[in-house]
């Protein structure tokens, strides 16, 4: 568990860079899936799929989240330009609740008051800490126009997460199979590669290469040790608030001390909170 949060502070630092280095987002994501296949190949030490995947039970499910995958990241992209970073960062981190409540509710995990207020102050942290200075930074005429935007957001990275769970609760994908997460993200890289032959775009430069080599290698391991720490036996709602908690959290921390960035009340109480938060959680 702890390996996959350290996957997602990566995946965090890395966009964190991007601007300072001048990265075309869309590029480097693109390059970074097609990375994340090298890299299971790595670790599988063989192809992780072929011909013979279109007949895999998880074929579906792999097409569908690939699709949805970069699909996603745009809309999230569209809904901070719009709406602000507050919005968009509260509308996909929430999404938590997703496979949170769906495995509570439908597969019998465990409820007690201990981690349902510990899930509960997971959720607080999360709105707290993503309040500067008390105030939403999306205008209230913006999000009024542009409503939609977080809700699609929300629905989108929500379903991400449901269907990851489910893929692997219901042992579709069972132990993190390596060839499942490999279709994921070719399909997602393809996806990429055809909206780029549509726009007619192909200006990529040395820098978006290794940004994407830099992402996709923690990108594929987030996801496969997530998969894989679910199926040891660990309960969606202790993972899912854990990674999405503790990226926030680490991302406060490293933009205090590593990026010098400035910390205001709301982001220290938010962090107190999060702490909190995952001590009950895990505990």
């Amino acid at each position: 568990m702890l390996f996959t949060l350290i996957a997602n502070v990566l995946i965090l630092i890395a966009f964190k860079m991007f601007p300072k280095f001048g990265i075309n987002n869309l590029n480097a994501i693109i390059i970074n899936y097609f990375v994340a296949v090298f890299t299971g190949a790595i670790v599988l030490n063989r192809l992780p799929f072929n011909h013979t995947a279109f007949q895999e039970s998880w074929f579906p499910y792999a097409l569908f989240l690939g699709i949805i995958f970069i699909t996603v990241f745009n809309i999230v992209a569209l809904t901070i330009q719009k709406t602000g970073v507050v919005i968009g960062t509260l509308s996909q981190k929430m999404s938590l609740l997703f496979p949170v409540l769906v495995a509570m509710i439908f597969f019998g995990e465990a409820v007690f008051t201990k981690r349902v207020t510990g899930i509960s102050l997971a959720i607080l942290s999360i709105i707290i800490i993503n309040l500067p200075n008390g105030k939403m930074d999306g205008s209230t005429n913006a999000l009024r126009k542009y409503w939609y935007l977080p809700l699609l957001t929300f629905l989108g990275s929500g379903i991400i997460e449901l269907l990851l769970y489910y893929v692997d609760v219901k042992e579709i994908a069972p132990n993190g199979d390596i060839s499942f997460v490999c279709f994921l993200f070719f399909t997602a890289g393809l996806c990429g590669l055809i909206f780029k032959i549509i726009s007619k775009k192909w200006s990529i430069t040395k820098k978006d290469i290794i940004a994407g080599i830099a992402l996709g290698i923690p990108n594929f391991f987030s996801i496969y040790l997530l998969l894989k720490s679910l199926s040891s036996g660990i309960d969606a709602s202790v993972m899912f608030p854990f990674i999405n908690v503790g990226t926030i959290l680490s991302g406060v921390i490293l933009g205090f001390f590593v990026f010098k960035e400035d910390t205001n009340r709301n982001k220290i109480i938010g962090v107190i909170l999060s702490v909190i938060a995952i001590y009950l959680i895990v505990s």
